[in-house]
Protein backbone atom coordinates (compact mmCIF):
# COMPACT_ATOMS: atom_id res chain seq x y z
CA UNK A 1 0.00 0.00 0.00
CA UNK A 2 1.13 3.39 -0.73
CA UNK A 3 1.97 6.09 1.25
CA UNK A 4 -0.49 9.05 2.13
CA UNK A 5 0.86 11.62 4.05
CA UNK A 6 -1.91 14.10 3.03
CA UNK A 7 -4.17 11.85 4.23
CA UNK A 8 -2.54 11.15 7.45
CA UNK A 9 -2.15 14.84 8.08
CA UNK A 10 -5.86 15.15 7.38
CA UNK A 11 -6.51 12.99 9.65
CA UNK A 12 -4.61 14.70 12.34
CA UNK A 13 -5.96 17.85 11.51
CA UNK A 14 -9.65 16.18 12.04
CA UNK A 15 -9.26 15.32 15.61
CA UNK A 16 -7.47 18.46 16.36
CA UNK A 17 -10.67 19.73 15.13
CA UNK A 18 -13.07 17.62 17.14
CA UNK A 19 -10.84 18.18 20.25
CA UNK A 20 -11.72 21.81 19.92
CA UNK A 21 -14.85 21.43 19.48
CA UNK A 22 -15.28 22.53 15.96
CA UNK A 23 -18.11 21.47 13.49
CA UNK A 24 -16.40 20.89 10.23
CA UNK A 25 -17.25 19.06 6.69
CA UNK A 26 -14.94 17.10 4.91
CA UNK A 27 -14.48 17.15 0.70
CA UNK A 28 -13.47 14.23 -0.26
CA UNK A 29 -14.06 10.64 -1.35
CA UNK A 30 -12.70 7.31 -1.40
CA UNK A 31 -12.54 5.16 -4.40
CA UNK A 32 -13.53 2.00 -4.94
CA UNK A 33 -10.65 -0.22 -6.57
CA UNK A 34 -10.77 -0.08 -10.17
CA UNK A 35 -12.61 3.41 -10.13
CA UNK A 36 -11.53 5.95 -11.78
CA UNK A 37 -8.94 7.72 -10.02
CA UNK A 38 -9.97 12.02 -10.23
CA UNK A 39 -12.25 13.05 -7.67
CA UNK A 40 -14.44 14.60 -10.26
CA UNK A 41 -15.04 17.77 -7.45
CA UNK A 42 -14.45 20.88 -8.73
CA UNK A 43 -10.94 22.05 -9.06
CA UNK A 44 -9.61 23.75 -6.14
CA UNK A 45 -12.21 23.05 -3.50
CA UNK A 46 -10.71 23.04 -0.11
CA UNK A 47 -10.30 19.55 1.68
CA UNK A 48 -12.33 21.35 4.72
CA UNK A 49 -14.48 23.55 2.96
CA UNK A 50 -16.47 24.38 5.95
CA UNK A 51 -14.92 24.85 9.71
CA UNK A 52 -16.49 26.30 12.21
CA UNK A 53 -14.83 27.38 14.83
CA UNK A 54 -15.93 28.00 18.09
CA UNK A 55 -16.14 31.58 19.26
CA UNK A 56 -17.85 33.39 21.52
CA UNK A 57 -20.33 34.60 20.62
CA UNK A 58 -20.80 31.80 18.29
CA UNK A 59 -18.75 30.10 15.33
CA UNK A 60 -15.86 31.66 13.08
CA UNK A 61 -16.04 30.04 9.40
CA UNK A 62 -12.90 28.98 7.94
CA UNK A 63 -12.39 27.21 5.25
CA UNK A 64 -8.98 24.85 5.76
CA UNK A 65 -7.12 22.59 2.89
CA UNK A 66 -4.50 19.96 4.13
CA UNK A 67 -1.17 19.45 2.52
CA UNK A 68 1.56 16.88 2.96
CA UNK A 69 4.95 18.42 4.83
CA UNK A 70 6.41 17.76 1.60
CA UNK A 71 4.18 19.74 -0.46
CA UNK A 72 3.47 22.48 2.35
CA UNK A 73 7.29 23.26 2.07
CA UNK A 74 7.17 24.06 -1.16
CA UNK A 75 7.29 27.43 -3.16
CA UNK A 76 3.66 27.40 -3.57
CA UNK A 77 2.82 25.93 -0.54
CA UNK A 78 1.20 22.97 -2.37
CA UNK A 79 -1.58 25.25 -3.82
CA UNK A 80 -2.37 24.72 -7.55
CA UNK A 81 -3.73 27.58 -9.32
CA UNK A 82 -7.34 27.11 -8.69
CA UNK A 83 -6.41 26.72 -5.41
CA UNK A 84 -4.72 30.07 -4.95
CA UNK A 85 -7.99 31.32 -6.32
CA UNK A 86 -10.18 30.06 -3.83
CA UNK A 87 -7.94 31.87 -1.03
CA UNK A 88 -7.91 34.74 -2.37
CA UNK A 89 -11.84 34.63 -3.05
CA UNK A 90 -12.09 33.78 0.88
CA UNK A 91 -9.30 36.45 1.82
CA UNK A 92 -11.68 39.16 -0.17
CA UNK A 93 -14.63 37.48 2.01
CA UNK A 94 -12.88 37.71 5.16
CA UNK A 95 -13.11 34.47 5.53
CA UNK A 96 -9.95 33.19 6.42
CA UNK A 97 -8.24 30.10 4.54
CA UNK A 98 -5.62 28.26 6.29
CA UNK A 99 -3.64 25.78 3.93
CA UNK A 100 -0.42 23.43 4.96
CA UNK A 101 0.55 20.76 6.92
CA UNK A 102 -0.37 20.06 10.94
CA UNK A 103 2.26 22.19 12.18
CA UNK A 104 0.80 25.37 9.72
CA UNK A 105 -2.97 24.62 11.32
CA UNK A 106 -1.56 24.54 14.55
CA UNK A 107 0.15 27.50 14.03
CA UNK A 108 -2.70 29.28 12.86
CA UNK A 109 -4.78 27.93 15.94
CA UNK A 110 -2.06 29.19 18.66
CA UNK A 111 -1.21 32.73 17.20
CA UNK A 112 -5.38 33.14 17.19
CA UNK A 113 -5.87 31.56 20.36
CA UNK A 114 -7.34 28.58 20.00
CA UNK A 115 -4.75 26.86 21.26
CA UNK A 116 -2.00 28.02 23.89
CA UNK A 117 1.89 27.37 22.51
CA UNK A 118 2.46 25.37 25.88
CA UNK A 119 -0.62 22.97 24.73
CA UNK A 120 1.72 22.26 21.97
CA UNK A 121 4.61 19.37 21.84
CA UNK A 122 7.83 21.34 21.46
CA UNK A 123 8.45 19.93 17.98
CA UNK A 124 4.86 21.35 16.82
CA UNK A 125 5.58 24.69 17.73
CA UNK A 126 6.87 26.72 15.05
CA UNK A 127 8.91 30.08 15.72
Amino acid sequence: MRRQPERHEQEAVKKLLLALGAKFWVAGTVRKRGDYHGTMQTPGLPDIPLCFLPKRPGYLLVVIEVKSPAAAKTATGGLKPEQVEVKRLCEAANVPYIHGDLNAIIAWLVMHGYLKASQVPHYRVTP
